[in-house]
């Protein structure tokens, strides 16, 4: 029953960080070169940290990345706070 209620809560969590990740619009402004290819490239800490700052707290391993970003334009994550619950954002990077 406790496990039940736990694992509830988390899903309810989970929802949550959901709704709040599809009104957020997360965007970067990074260096880049003639042809649009970044110097370096996104990290997830990096979009770990834009989601604190909009009181959503998930873990690295929340985050899936087909490919490291690293060229101007919109890309798109995986997040999946939780089993069988996952959002598709984009992401837009932009020059700096």
């Amino acid at each position: 029953e406790e496990i039940k209620n736990k694992e509830e809560k988390k899903l309810e969590e989970a929802k949550s960080i959901i709704e709040k990740i599809k009104n957020l619009n997360v965007e970067f402004s990074k260096e880049a070169d003639e042809k649009d290819q970044l110097y370096g490239s996104i990290s997830k800490k990096e979009i770990l940290d834009q989601f604190k700052e909009n009181e959503i707290f998930l873990h690295s391993d929340d985050i899936e990345m087909k490919n490291p970003i690293r060229a101007l334009g919109e890309h798109e994550i995986s997040v999946s706070p939780y089993l069988n619950i996952t959002h598709t954002l984009k992401i837009k990077v932009n020059k700096n």
